[in-house]
């Protein structure tokens, strides 16, 4: 994997940061996920990514004849 071996690579100079600069590395890199995770996040609930969810559902119903019968409970 390309990712890995980047890794191998960078490792070694990552351990040769002193700790403070180690510390600044991985809040940067925290930061960089958390920002990325919330960019899904809120892509993830838009509104319109709800269109036609469920609509497997009602394929196969007659809604004017399902809300007919829900009136007669009335």
């Amino acid at each position: 994997m390309k990712s890995i071996e980047n890794l191998e690579e960078i490792w070694p100079k990552v351990e040769k940061l002193d700790k403070e600069d180690q510390l600044m590395l991985a809040e940067k890199i925290l930061s960089k996920i958390h920002q990325e995770n919330q960019s899904r996040k809120t892509k993830s609930l838009a509104l319109t990514d709800l269109k036609n969810l469920g609509s497997e559902i009602w394929k196969d119903i007659d809604v004017k004849q399902y809300l007919q019968d829900l009136r007669q409970w009335d």
